[in-house]
């Protein structure tokens, strides 16, 4: 009878130790990305009314490219260029509320990964690169995952608590800095809280949230959640009742804060209304390119509420829709005075983007139409 052969625990080791080796010097290949230069795109201007000492809008539409999510250096940079200009034009004061757009924070997904993510001009490719990088623990995270599309789940958990970090970190910095109240976009994390000033992510579905940070460098602990979420969103996102909307008291005023899709429903203006809100925020983000050109296909992810026309669906633009049925056509019977609605535009990868600040002020519409994907507008109250 032939004896086994006696297992060589050296040779394995030396197999584990090289496998691990070989893992680590791939993980950390072509992690330098200095070379790559930010570009900083001088934005139009727009300035409505003029300084009551009541306090003012400032909606920044920054251009935002892949390598502005590199570091948290370059995501500071890029925000801090824009905020500097509006303080050396007299803009800013103790009462400003600065306004920046929906998924301004999501793409820190990409934050320190290879540099082939911030020069791909491919969203997918990006995104596998970053998976590959962080394959051990991404598996985990997918295998867990519960929504239709696992590997955006997956990717988001997988990043999420450096993500919460490099976000609240350099927005309260430039609060603190400029001493205004920031609304911060938003940001995709799984079922946040606010531990004192710090954005902790926990076990539970991923939300589209936005936050508010204030002057003093403190975090607000109402946290916005988007209740109506597009058609893309819902296979890996989970929607936010509506009951628990909250408004925000800042120094000029009862602010309300909707993440794009939830300014066209009438149910949040009843939340807004009843909570006594003066003052709207609205981040957003509009894709592909050019849509605001098409016809309106109407409401995208949830049935049309019934005051809308029938008749103008896929007979008015997106545009035109956005006026009607955004801010535009809801804030004034909810009682909003003061509104401002901004776009997240630049080039990131292939996603493409659209959109115009929308500015609402005493039932009247203003369009920021320089046709500039980066623009800042203020509107004094």
């Amino acid at each position: 009878m032939e004896k086994s052969r006696p297992v060589n625990t050296f040779k394995i080791m030396r197999v584990f130790l090289i496998v691990v080796l070989a893992y680590l010097v791939f993980t950390n290949y072509d992690m330098d990305h200095s070379d790559l230069q930010q570009s900083f795109e001088y934005p139009a201007m727009d300035v409505i009314g003029q300084n009551e000492g009541l306090g003012n809008f400032i909606g920044i539409q920054p251009a935002m490219n892949p390598i502005d999510y590199a570091s948290d250096s370059n995501f500071y940079n890029k925000l801090d260029f824009y905020l500097n200009i509006t303080k050396t034009k007299g803009l800013l004061t103790e009462k400003t509320i600065v306004v920046l757009p929906e998924h301004l924070g999501t793409w820190l997904v990409a934050a320190m990964e290879r540099k082939t993510v911030y020069t791909t001009d491919n969203v997918e490719a990006a995104m596998r690169a970053v998976i590959v990088r962080n394959i051990l623990g991404f598996l985990p995270e997918y295998l867990s995952a519960s929504k239709e599309d696992k590997s955006k789940e997956a990717l988001f958990r997988l990043k999420s608590t450096s993500m919460g970090q490099s976000y609240s970190t350099v927005l309260k910095a430039l609060a603190k800095k400029y001493s205004v109240t920031i609304v911060g976009g938003s940001i995709i994390l799984p079922n946040p809280i606010i531990d004192g000033d710090s954005i902790i992510v926990q076990d539970g579905p991923l939300y589209n949230t936005s936050f508010v940070f204030y002057s003093d460098g403190t975090l607000d602990s109402n946290i916005t959640k988007k209740s109506f979420l597009v058609t893309d969103e819902q296979c890996f996102l989970a929607s936010a009742k509506v009951g628990d909307f909250k408004v925000y008291d800042t120094e000029a005023g009862k602010l309300a804060v909707t993440i794009c899709a939830d300014s066209w429903y009438p149910e949040v203006y009843d939340q807004i209304k009843s909570q006594g809100a003066t003052l709207l925020a609205i981040p957003s983000y509009s894709t592909p390119s050019g849509i605001w050109t098409t016809k309106w296909q109407g409401y995208n992810g949830a049935p049309n509420p019934s005051d809308v026309d029938k008749s103008d669906i896929n007979s008015i633009t997106e545009e035109m829709a956005w006026l009607k049925y955004g801010m535009g056509g809801r804030a004034q019977q909810a009682g909003i005075q003061h509104g401002m609605n901004v776009f997240l535009r630049g080039d990131l990868w292939d996603l493409g983007d659209d959109g115009k600040t929308i500015s609402w002020q005493k039932g009247g519409l203003k369009v920021n139409n320089t046709g500039k994907k980066a623009t800042i507008t203020c509107m004094w109250f």
